[in-house]
């Protein structure tokens, strides 16, 4: 684009561009932090916290994410297609949370166990798979046994949302006391209706 753009254009092309990422990167940064705190600290805390309080760890929280984003370009080395790295980081979340909605809203022994079980799988597993490709060529053991990893792509998010699936059945049946009444959860019991109610609805 350098190359086409006239003088002046390209520098407003960088501008637009920068613009166009910052606000893309500020809803990013305020999703993230409010999934932290209200997915997260919140169940842990498990009591509710004034308004001011809230705001504020949710302030930090955003904070923070903009720091590890920061820290983590600064460290980190591409190794692959960014499509590829998007998939990869993606499956951190997605590997166990794919199997998790589906488990919970389909299947009777669906378990709380089951689904932390498969949510830290996927994360660790997709996580791991990300750092295995960074230091792959920095460690002569690596190196001797293949000269570039094989965890490329869609391979480690396969692996990861295979052995996260497989964790949250295994899981799930070995905590499971008695079947989960999924029909009430999601209202789809028949119930007896009184006329006089519906004639008067």
């Amino acid at each position: 684009l350098k190359q086409i753009f006239p003088v002046g254009m390209a520098g407003l092309f960088v501008a637009s561009m920068i613009a166009a990422s910052i606000s893309t990167h500020d809803s990013y940064l305020l999703s993230w932090a409010g999934v932290f705190i209200q997915d997260i600290v919140m169940p842990i805390r498990k009591k509710p916290i004034p308004k001011e309080q809230h705001i504020k760890w949710l302030r930090w929280a955003t904070i923070g994410v903009a720091g590890f984003i920061f820290m983590f370009s600064v460290f980190y080395e591409p190794k692959d297609y960014i499509i590829m790295f998007m998939m990869v980081t993606g499956a951190i979340y997605t590997a166990g949370a794919g199997i998790l909605i589906l488990g919970a809203l389909y299947w009777r022994r669906a378990t709380t166990a089951g689904a932390w079980a498969a949510m830290i799988t996927g994360s660790i597993l997709a996580t791991g798979g990300l750092l295995l490709i960074q230091i792959w060529d920095s460690v002569p053991f690596l190196v001797s046994w293949n000269e570039s990893c094989p965890l490329k792509g869609v391979r480690v998010p396969f692996v990861a949302v295979v052995t996260a699936t497989v964790v949250f059945i295994v899981v799930s049946l070995l905590t499971r006391n008695e079947n989960f009444d999924i029909e009430a959860l999601l209202h789809r019991k028949k119930t007896e209706s009184n006329p006089e109610d519906v004639k008067e609805g």
